[in-house]
């Protein structure tokens, strides 16, 4: 082991090898005293450079040696080796390299033998160190090394790079020594041998015999190295018989196959063998056979070895036998060796390759002579061909001229002798003189079992060829092309190819490059060309790809080949550099999927242009592009198959588009019959008949494949491609741009209904937009349908995405004339800075926009318009709305500026919210409609968060919109936490007033974050946290205000402690989904952004929230929350606001845009009109905004004695195929029944889904009738702000929208006024048509003037309690329902709508006037207490009066029937009504029938029927007596009516007095009194 001091691990320093021996030697004294080691180390560095020795350290240095002394001190005699990786554990020295080491006694061949087998397993020698030494040993392991006496021993250390095979190559080092010692034991004897034979040749009688004994002696003579003899005895049958025992490698049986049997042959004949030498040098062993005739036959003696160096400086004259072959040469030629011709041959001879003067017969070798001579100092190719006798070899002399030869010339004409001869193995020698030619010597090992044709003279032509002048070719070949102008090409391109492409191609191919080369420039910088070249009898495809400027990446080309279906098997590069530009070539050999048959040209274009394409970024690189070969298809339809992958992806979770990329390129016939559907459907140069048929057949056709097809998943995949193609209703595939090329974006209409495993809900339309550059997708609701485009960032699954959005949407726009819309646009190739990306968003946004219109129809003077070059399989669609939104709120302008540049008929009323209309985020008009949510869940709480303080907890920041506008609209907010997706705010103690003006302040910053917030206004404790820290120190005041025990959290931690601490108020101003049920996963959520901060709703312990954003909430976990006691409605409901107002702003830019037309406006005026509307259109959204949330609150009060009719609300929806409570999340029957045993029903969420579909059904419905009631008509009036119906009354009869307009109006009113459950009830009750009964409601509305006295209510907010609100909200609803259910059933047909109003508002007003005497005993005594307590709590008179007399001026309906009937005053009939009312004491047994409850909706309408009954026998009556006293005058008629059915009367009476004294059950009860009361009214 080395030391391991300072001093040991140095670097070693000497001026020179006896310094460093000196240094060695001193050291080594401390290790092992004595000479043996020292003398060791003087051998063992002997042939070490002192470069080699100064590069390792002395650690390393002594580790070697003294590795090796002790290995070589364990000598005994037979051979050691070693091989091993160094470790200082156990070999006391490391290093990276692996160490071999032979110990061996002395012999020749040894290191070059083993060098031979490192090289052969691919070893890297990296140092040789070659010890020969004269050692004596003794008994006890002493041995003293000499330096004086032959060497004994040898000592041999290698290092190879490392290696772990350690056993295997030492294994293989062992069979070298082995070889090597049975070569050198069997030297002397082979060389004996050969003495002997020498001696029995000149016994015999033979006239070759002196040349052959000289031959022999001069092989002794140290020109050969023998390393095997062998000898065989030939028998009269030719058959082979080994006689004596083998000597060196010829022990290893070397196969006797090859050796002369033939009885012409030579008595001494020369060969090389196929194998190469193991031993001494790597070369083909040399075979030497000695025939010698006998007794028993022919004796053949071979030997086996290399001819030595010297053989190859003698002069070929002095070597026998060769000698005899030169003289047959000079004898072919008729000359002598003194003359002029002899003398050079002799120089021919002397510089021929020696092998073949031995190997080659005397004939061939002659001709061969002859062949050269005779192209000496001409510029000429030469070609020499010999096979050698056993066929194991060919021998090739090619001679070029000097100026031809280069290293890639000699290259190509390997490859070709390689190809040719099928060699197996080959080898060169180069051989340079004054002379003009190069002559170049190919070996050639070839199989002789083969037995290949070789052509020489087809041989000698090829070389010429690739030889030739190439330049001078081109140029020839060029103005023969074209000489007009051939020279001026020529000169252009003069030097410009390498000497690579001029070896590669003939010009005829150049001149194809030539033309390509001039068409390259800065604005073309690329051009292809698929092709075919014979290579030999071998067809190559090939793919030449020629670039100006810098040579292309492979890593860029080689993936586009391989999506092509390429696979590449070369690259051929070539750099063409002109004066003034540089140009590569890229010749690709490619392996492509055609059989051999295929014509080349058949695919030419296709992947020319696809891979242009591709190259160029206009289509995507994937493996679609597979088609292009496999199906031989266009890249376009390529591009369309790819779109419809692209959509099917993003309905089809399970679908990846590699799968479908694959399953289409298997199936490519079926690929190649979709886009022949596509292309026959939707081409407007086809007749549609005879495209239909076709369209229908390759249905056929494709089934019929699909049915062959085996995997479940691909077949699926086909079945709903095939129905995506029949569901598209419209593409802009063959439009065209304003360049006339097809457009760069793909835009197909879909019909949702006819695509099967398609995500629910289905929106009724559906626009998809593909382009390289981005994708979009498009859904609506129904016809007239409008709703925000956002910039998603939702690679994966934005189409989900928006169909979250687009259901709550479409909820949301119950309250508007549009049912819901909602798009996406994703953006795929960004640039990655801010401004870049924005400009990138725009770019796709316009592109968006413009599709969307491609396929969208247009209105001109009233007619439609159907877009150019467009098929349509849908009817006509021309309402087109949009949107901003989420990463669009800028945009509008753009899309405004896109539909005026298409001329289409909305102009800029297309998009809401431009430069011209209705900002939302100043008007703030989002925020303040969730505000309006907000304040009614406070004030059923009896708090007035205007003045009030209130804890707040926000998501988002001051510069939002929603979360903006919304902290900002009370002072007395204490917002105590708030963050986005950057910083944390928190203020555990907020002054509401200081904190409200920094608010302000941000807001009105261009942008801001948290982190711009005045700390210093922060309360104690509080402060701005980083969401990227890695954890966040929490102060004491925070850890108390938000119940927190630890004294750090990371950001995600405290967000979540944050949002389930206890406050009053979440606002969500942000985006995300925050909040989930406990019974969802936040895979369900599918928003994995917030997965780390989402809490469930039964977590949290705020009180309300107020959803300014989309989706801050599943709707399980609203329900949730509310199910635990807190409320909150919908993110639809809360934030309906801005969507009201774009469509407020759409339809009055319709209006104003007509009237422009028309010259009823200046068009100087309308924009100015627009602004100056603006708080009018806030109050008309936000009055929506405040009668929405007051219903479902309302409903949500009654929900639990009202169940009942909100299931049946769901039932007849779904029935209707309207709604889907699973994916709306609508509680089942069982869940509704465990809900009632606790006290619950359906919740504020659940109600406000119900809200928005029954104002759905409501509105689609009424769209579809007829509305023709003119009465009717002043409903879209409503719709306005106030100025536009003062002005323009007439003009909003004749909006484009106007049946729209009024049945949204309708819809809105009857929902937000009387429920969601009264439309449903009336048309159960009556039988009556949707229209009917939405006619006569808002007749009964009018009369009863419902509106205003909602509004009066209204201003009661924090003036009286919710309580008494909501009391007598549900009393005028029960008024105007039992008189809608009345008028419906009893108005004269002759009566208009108009007409009837009329009479009932006026009769109206005189009950209202007369009341007081009117009303007589019990129900006037009631209805005065009531009226006087309303008026003591705050109340309006009016309002008073109506609510007081609610319950009985259902009583005016019969009223004016009677008063038409009789033509007495409606005062008169009044007091005739309640005075019989009174008389047979009705008023007690209707409110009997109003307070029992009903358990079911039959029930319910059971009640309803009685009601209904019992007052129109209290009609009946009253008409008869009113009919009595008008035609007999007499003032006393109910006492004549009385006196004549006392019996009737108390009979009845009776009854009631049973009641009274029995409990009330059931409804049986009731319905006895009823008959007994209509036989009174009946006689």
């Amino acid at each position: 082991m080395p030391y391991k001091d300072e001093d040991t691990m140095a670097r070693i320093k000497a001026e020179n090898k006896q310094t460093f021996q000196r240094s060695l030697e001193r050291r080594l004294q401390k290790r092992e005293k004595g000479e043996a080691l020292r003398r060791f180390s003087r051998y063992y560095y002997a042939q070490v450079s002192l470069k080699e020795a100064l590069s390792r350290d002395w650690a390393c240095t002594e580790g070697n040696l003294s590795s090796a002394w002790q290995f070589f001190k364990s000598y005994k005699g037979r051979p050691l080796v070693r091989v091993f990786n160094p470790t200082v554990e156990i070999d006391g020295f490391v290093q990276s390299d692996t160490v071999i080491e032979v110990a061996v006694r002395n012999m020749p061949f040894l290191l070059d033998s083993i060098r031979i087998e490192l090289r052969r397993q691919g070893h890297t020698l990296t140092a040789v160190r070659q010890c020969a030494l004269n050692v004596i040993r003794d008994t006890k392991d002493h041995l003293v090394i000499a330096d004086e006496g032959d060497a004994t021993e040898q000592f041999i250390h290698l290092e190879i790079s490392r290696t772990t095979d350690l056993s295997g190559l030492t294994r293989a080092i062992r069979e070298v020594i082995r070889l090597v010692r049975r070569v050198v034991d069997d030297f002397a004897p082979m060389r004996q041998k050969l003495l002997l034979l020498t001696d029995e040749v000149n016994m015999l009688d033979d006239d070759s015999k002196d040349e052959c004994q000289a031959t022999l002696r001069w092989l002794y003579d140290n020109n050969f190295t023998f390393l095997g003899y062998d000898a065989f005895v030939q028998e009269k049958k030719e058959t082979l018989k080994q006689t004596t025992q083998s000597l060196g490698l010829s022990r290893e049986k070397f196969p006797a196959a090859d050796l002369p049997l033939s009885a012409s042959a030579e008595m001494i004949t020369f060969a090389k063998s196929p194998q190469h030498s193991a031993v001494h040098r790597p070369a083909y062993l040399d075979e030497i056979v000695l025939r010698i005739e006998g007794d028993d036959g022919f004796h053949l003696h071979r030997l086996i070895g290399l001819f030595t160096s010297n053989v190859y400086a003698q002069e070929p004259e002095n070597i026998p036998w060769v000698r005899q072959r030169i003289a047959g040469v000079y004898q072919y030629q008729g000359v002598t060796r003194q003359s002029h011709k002899g003398r050079e041959i002799a120089r021919l001879v002397e510089i021929m390759p020696r092998e073949l003067l031995f190997l080659t017969a005397q004939a061939e070798l002659a001709r061969m002579i002859e062949s050269i001579h005779e192209i000496q100092e001409r510029n000429v190719v030469r070609v020499l061909v010999n096979r050698d006798e056993n066929h194991h070899f060919v021998n090739c002399l090619v001679y070029l001229p000097r100026d031809a030869y280069d290293t890639s010339i000699r290259q190509e004409i390997q490859t070709l002798l390689v190809e040719q001869t099928e060699a197996v193995g080959h080898s060169f020698a180069t051989y340079f003189s004054e002379s003009q030619l190069i002559r170049i010597h190919f070996v050639l090992q070839v199989d002789p079992s083969r037995n290949v044709t070789i052509d020489a003279d087809d041989i000698e032509t090829q070389v010429t060829r690739l030889s030739r002048n190439w330049e001078a070719d081109l140029r020839q070949a060029l103005i023969d092309d074209a000489p007009q102008n051939g020279e001026e090409r020529y000169q252009s391109v003069r030097g410009v190819f390498p000497p690579g492409y001029r070896d590669a191609y003939w010009t005829e191919t150049a001149i194809d490059d030539v033309y390509t080369l001039e068409a390259l420039s800065s604005d073309e910088p690329l051009r292809v060309k698929l092709y075919q070249w014979m290579n030999g009898s071998h067809r190559e495809i090939r793919f030449k790809v020629m670039h100006q400027g810098a040579a292309l990446p492979l890593s860029d080309v080689i993936p586009i080949l391989e999506n092509l279906g390429a696979r590449t098997l070369k690259e051929h590069p070539y750099d063409l550099r002109f004066p003034d530009r540089r140009v590569w070539i890229h010749d690709f050999v490619l392996n492509l999927p055609l059989d051999n048959e295929t014509p080349i040209d058949d695919l030419k274009a296709n992947f020319e242009s696809a891979f242009l394409e591709i190259w160029n970024g206009r289509i995507e690189n994937d493996g679609f592009n597979r088609l292009v070969t496999l199906a031989n298809m266009p890249c376009r339809h390529v591009w369309v198959l790819r779109a419809y992958a692209r959509y099917q992806r993003q309905i089809r979770a399970d679908a990846g588009l590699v799968f479908i990329a694959n399953c289409l390129t298997t199936h490519n016939k079926i690929a190649r019959l979709l886009v022949d559907v596509f292309v026959h459907r939707h081409n407007p140069a086809l007749r549609p008949a005879v495209a239909a048929a076709t369209c229908e057949q390759r249905r056929m056709e494709i089934l019929e494949l699909i049915d062959d097809v085996d995997n479940l998943n691909e077949d699926r995949i086909l079945r709903q491609l095939l129905a995506l193609m029949f569901a598209t209703q419209r593409t802009n595939f063959f439009q065209q741009d304003d360049n006339g090329d097809p457009k760069s974006y793909l835009v197909l209409k879909m019909q949702p209904d006819l695509v099967p495993e398609m995500p629910l809900p289905k929106p009724r339309f559906e626009i998809f937009v593909y382009s390289r550059r981005f994708e979009g997708i498009h859904l609506r609701g129904g016809k007239i349908a409008r709703g925000g485009l956002r910039w998603s960032d939702r690679t994966e699954d934005y189409r989900t995405e928006v169909l979250g959005l687009v259901k709550a949407q479409q909820v949301k726009n119950a309250v508007i004339v549009p049912v819901g819309a909602k798009g996406g646009f994703l953006t795929k190739q960004l640039p990655g800075d801010q401004d870049g990306n924005q400009q990138e968003g725009i770019a796709c946004y316009r592109m968006f926009i413009q599709g969307l219109l491609d396929v969208t129809d247009n209105l001109a003077e009233g007619k439609v318009v159907p877009p150019d070059d467009v098929v349509r399989h849908d009817d006509a669609d021309y309402y087109l709305v949009v949107a901003a939104d989420k990463g669009t709120a800028t945009f509008s302008d753009y899309a405004n500026e896109i539909a005026v540049a298409n001329h289409f008929w909305l102009g800029d009323a297309f998009a809401s919210g431009g430069s011209v209309g209705y900002d939302h985020k100043a008007m703030g008009i989002t925020a303040r409609g969730a505000w309006v949510s907000v304040q009614q869940h406070f004030r059923d709480r009896e708090i007035d968060i205007q003045k009030e303080t209130v804890s707040v907890v926000g998501i988002g920041d001051m510069s939002g919109d929603v979360f903006g506008n919304g902290m900002l609209l009370s002072e007395s907010i204490g917002l105590i936490a708030a963050f986005n997706h950057l910083n944390i705010f928190i203020d555990p103690s907020p002054d509401p007033a200081r904190s409200f003006k920094e608010r302000q302040r941000l807001f009105k910053l261009p942008r801001s974050s948290w982190q711009d917030y005045n700390k210093k206004l922060i309360s104690s404790g509080g402060g701005i946290f980083s969401r990227s820290a890695k954890s966040i120190t929490l102060s004491r005041q925070i850890r108390e205000r938000f119940d927190i025990n630890d004294p750090e959290l990371t950001p995600n931690e405290l967000i979540r402690a944050i949002l389930v601490s206890d406050f009053e108020l979440l606002w969500n101003g942000g985006i995300g989904t925050y909040v989930k049920s406990h019974l969802e996963s936040d895979l369900d959520v599918a928003d994995k952004a917030n997965d780390a901060i989402r809490v469930n709703g039964q977590d949290l312990r705020c009180r309300v929230i107020g959803e300014g954003g989309n989706l801050g909430m599943t709707q399980l976990g609203r329900v949730e929350f509310n199910l635990n006691g807190g409320v909150c409605y919908t993110d639809s409901i809360d934030n309906a606001g801005g969507v009201n107002c774009s469509d407020i702003e759409v339809n009055v830019k319709i209006l104003l845009n007509q009237l422009v037309e028309t010259g009823r406006l200046p068009a100087s005026s309308r924009n100015r009109l627009l602004e100056q509307m603006t708080d009018e259109v806030a109050d008309v959204v936000l009055e929506s905004n405040y009668q929405q949330a007051q219903t479902i609150n309302l409903m949500a009060d009654q929900a639990a004695k009202r169940s009942y009719e909100y299931v049946r609300v769901m039932q007849l929806l779904t029935q209707d195929g309207l709604l889907d409570r699973e994916l709306e999340f609508l509680p089942g029957e069982e869940e509704l029944q465990d809900r009632m045993t606790r006290n619950a029903s359906l919740t504020g969420p659940e109600l406000s889904i119900l809200t928005s579909y029954v104002k759905g059904w409501l509105k689609e419905s009424l769209m579809q009738s007829k509305l023709d009631e003119p009465y009717m008509q002043k409903e879209a009036l409503t719709a306005f702000p106030p100025t536009l119906p003062r002005r323009f009354a007439d003009d909003i009869t004749a909006h484009r929208l106007h049946r729209e307009i009024i049945a949204t109006e309708v819809a809105n009113s009857m929902v937000n006024l009387m429920g969601i459950s009264f439309p449903s009830r009336i048309m159960e009750t009556t039988g009556a048509s949707i229209e009917a009964m939405s006619c006569t409601y808002v007749a009964v509305r009018d009369i009863f003037e419902l509106d205003e006295y909602f509004k009066r209510i209204q201003s009661l907010d924090f003036k009286v309690s919710p309580r008494l609100q909501k009391d007598m909200r549900l009393d005028l609803i029960r008024l105007v329902r039992r008189s809608t259910r009345w008028l419906l059933r009893h108005r004269p047909d002759d009566l208009t709508l108009s007409e009837a109003v009329t009479l009932h508002h006026g009769a109206l007003t005189a009950l209202l006037r007369d009341w007081e005497s009117i009303v007589v005993g019990e129900v006037g005594k009631t209805s005065l207490v009531r009226h006087q307590e309303l008026v003591d709590l705050g109340v309006d008179t009016a309002l008073s009066r109506i609510v007081s007399a609610s319950h009985h001026l259902y009583a005016l309906m019969g009223v004016v029937r009677i008063s038409m009937n009789t033509g007495l005053n409606a005062t008169q009939v009044g007091q005739l009504l309640f005075r019989i009312s009174e008389t047979l004491n009705l008023n007690w047994f209707s409110l009997q029938i109003h307070d029992y409850q009903p358990a079911t909706q039959w029930e319910s309408l059971a009640r309803e029927s009685l009601q209904d009954d019992l007052y129109q026998r209290q009609v009946a009556i009253t008409d008869a007596i009113a009919t009595l006293s008008a035609k007999q005058g007499d003032d006393d008629a109910i006492e004549s009516w009385t006196t004549k059915h006392r019996e009737q009367i108390d009979r009845w009476l009776s009854v009631q007095a049973e009641l009274k004294a029995s409990p009330v059950s059931d409804l049986s009860i009731f319905t006895v009194g009823i008959r007994e009361l209509s036989e009174l009214a009946d006689t």
